[in-house]
């Protein structure tokens, strides 16, 4: 069902590892991504504070299979408070970041 369905929800647990739990099937599934850098997150969600996680967001996922256990993200939200649904990977990358310049009352301090 988890290849048939687009955007199902998930919970995205980053620390050392970047963990997805698939919380609505039974049973509950966890998969571990590969090759994956916290920079490219942090620039498309802000990390969250305390706790042990970097990123302890929902998502919600796309997944295609690849090869035996070997999945490929086709696209990945995660929700963040204030914000709403942020897109981090759309069409199997990750999506261009808008970069934003400091404020001019920042700047001059």
């Amino acid at each position: 069902m988890l290849l048939e369905t687009r955007d199902n929800p998930c919970l995205c647990k980053i620390y050392e590892n970047f963990e997805i739990i698939f919380f609505e099937f039974i049973p509950e599934m966890t998969g571990i991504v590969n090759e994956w850098n916290i920079k490219d997150i942090d620039e498309r969600v802000l990390a969250g504070v305390g706790g042990k996680y970097i990123h302890y967001k929902h998502g919600l996922i796309t997944v295609s299979h690849q090869i035996d256990d070997l999945y490929i993200i086709e696209s990945l939200k995660m929700f963040v408070r204030g914000e709403g649904w942020i897109t981090v990977i759309e069409n199997r990358e990750y999506v261009d970041f808008i970069e934003e310049e400091e404020p001019d009352w920042l700047k001059n301090n």
